[in-house]
């Protein structure tokens, strides 16, 4: 049996297809790669580690093995596996990053968040960063929206990712915020408890599943 598997820093997350013939899982593997397109690529794990994925293609331990591949460094890097298999194919791979939409409990995607912001493209949506969290207010109604992602350093870099998306193309109605003032933090504190039951202690939080 041949898989198509992707791992992570040389572990595997999961099997993405079995296949029975070499060709249709390298067709599998190689079309998986030339659509490879990430907008917000996921960085980190929950426990803080970094991650380096990988798309691999293995294969019953009768085929012939690839021995050694080129890292991101160009350095040449021997394979080794551990387990009643060989590996063919091995490839960087980018996978994109999942946060939550707090007030709705829904998963994202950042291609999700842009075509809903999208929709908004009539107000002046106004980003706030606090801690792990991504604050969006809009001027000319009541409306607000709360993402919660892993780490403050993804809440800053998700709302940079929205920055270069809105000034590639040419989108005006967006103002950032990195830090909002005090006076604006208790008012977004106060509005989230009022409205939506989001307490205080939750907003402090660096880190929120």
């Amino acid at each position: 049996m041949y898989e198509v598997v992707l791992y992570n820093k040389g572990k595997r997350v999961k099997v993405i297809k079995k296949y029975n013939l070499y060709g249709n899982a390298i067709k599998k593997y190689r079309d998986l790669l030339s659509e490879n397109t990430t907008f917000f690529p996921k960085e980190t794990l929950w426990n803080g580690s970094k991650t380096d994925y990988e798309l691999v293609l293995t294969a019953p331990p009768k085929n012939k093995a690839k021995e050694f591949f080129r890292n991101e460094f160009g350095a040449v890097v021997k394979i080794k596996t551990s387990g009643n298999f060989v590996i063919k194919q091995v490839t960087k791979y980018s996978v994109e990053e999942v946060f939550r939409d707090r007030l709705n409990n829904k998963k994202l995607q950042f291609k999700d968040l842009i075509k809903y912001l999208l929709k908004k493209s009539n107000t002046t949506c106004v980003i706030y960063v606090i801690n792990n969290k991504l604050f969006i207010e809009y001027f000319e109604n009541d409306d607000v929206d709360l993402y919660v992602l892993k780490n403050c350093d993804d809440a800053y870099r998700l709302s940079e990712t929205i920055k270069q998306f809105a000034n590639v193309n040419g989108l005006h109605n967006f103002i950032f915020f990195q830090e909002p003032t005090l006076e604006n933090k208790v008012r977004i504190y106060d509005t989230l408890q009022e409205k939506y039951g989001v307490t205080r202690e939750y907003m402090y939080r660096l880190g929120t599943r």
